[in-house]
């Protein structure tokens, strides 16, 4: 099945880490049999923190200044149109660019953008070997990346580190593109335009595709897409923040951001839970439980989740938190994927 967000951060770690020092985890493994059944076979990551310890941290969504965005992004072109409604802002530009900006999403595209992001869609454009291929011709990843984060820390979104980047040159953009335009649902729908596409890309195109997330003194916020579905067991929880770019030679060419945060205030520090005693707290939650298919607890990570402030609207903490992934196999094709989430500093469940 496909890996969610957090399982894309702790595998492409290894080929980021020279890249991001701020971020690099101390990774380990534990393994334990806690009942028939029910096993512990986990990657533990988390980041070095002095004497153990994590605050508590109060955040707010981050309200976009529209005008400083375009101006930004987009500083010499001609607007065409310009939309401005309660909460949100469209502009629309003369060569099809298009910028949305409200406080749940940011969407910035080009044309090559908006192709991009619809092979992206269609296809595995992101293929994890794209992370391994090799810088491109026009910029190097951490040039790239640069470029984003200066835009990033202007609108005061300077906590998103770079979790992924993946390398896009013209023959792997030629080769997803053909692959679309070979299925024979798509060819119609290519030729009348509501799909969006390249019959032959360039030199000119090639580019980078950058996922940014959040962190906070190295811990990175957990950022689970099924938690947004999830709502009515999860109560207060929040589903995270990410955002996407795509950097080619000249310039920016998608920036998608939603629900991006900002810090507004921090508590003192509070000791953590070690990852030892994780599985202590995952023997006593699976002990009145029936376990009605192998399950394996696959990977431990130290990260922050949102949690709503109660009668406080618009209020969130970041809570320092124990994530495990719990996998479930059903059959060879048949595995289930969930989340347990611990408090890190007393062992309580989360969601």
């Amino acid at each position: 099945m496909k890996r969610n967000t957090v399982y894309l951060i702790l595998a492409a770690l290894a080929a980021l880490a020279a890249l991001f020092p701020g971020m690099a985890l101390a990774s380990a493994s534990i393994q334990a049999q806690i009942e028939p059944g029910l096993s512990v076979d986990a990657l533990v990551c988390q980041p070095e923190l002095p004497d153990g310890q994590a605050q508590v941290i109060r955040v707010a969504l981050l309200e976009p200044d529209p005008q400083q965005l375009a101006h930004l992004l987009y500083p010499d072109a001609g607007i065409q149109e310009k939309n401005e409604l309660p909460g949100q802002t469209i502009i629309a530009y003369a060569d099809g660019t298009s910028l949305y900006a409200s406080q749940q999403l940011w969407d910035f595209s080009t044309p090559l953008g908006n192709v991009i992001q619809q092979l992206r869609s269609m296809e595995a454009l992101l293929d994890p070997q794209a992370l391994e291929l090799p810088d491109l011709d026009f910029a190097s990843r951490q040039e790239a990346i640069a470029s984003v984060q200066e835009i990033l820390a202007a609108v005061g979104a300077q906590d998103a580190r770079c979790v992924a980047a993946y390398a896009l040159p013209q023959d792997w953009l030629q080769r997803y593109s053909d692959q679309m335009m070979g299925r024979p649902y798509n060819a119609e729908a290519i030729r009348d335009g509501r799909i969006p596409n390249k019959a032959q890309w360039t030199q000119a195109d090639q580019c980078y595709w950058l996922r940014f997330e959040w962190a906070y003194s190295s811990i990175p916020v957990f950022a689970h897409p099924r938690l947004s579905i999830q709502q009515s067991e999860i109560g207060n929880y929040f589903p995270g923040s990410s955002l996407d770019a795509v950097v080619s030679a000249q310039g920016i060419q998608l920036l998608r951001g939603e629900d991006m945060l900002q810090e507004v205030s921090r508590d003192p520090a509070q000791p953590l839970l070690s990852a030892d005693q994780v599985v202590d707290l995952l023997r006593d939650r699976y002990s009145n439980l029936i376990i009605d298919a192998p399950t394996t607890v696959k990977e431990i990570a130290l990260m922050y989740v949102i949690r709503r402030v109660p009668d406080q609207e618009e209020a969130l903490q970041l809570i320092p938190a124990w994530c495990c992934q719990v996998v479930r196999e059903y059959g060879p094709e048949d595995v289930d994927e969930d989340w347990l989430a611990f408090d890190a500093r007393d062992g309580q469940i989360l969601f």
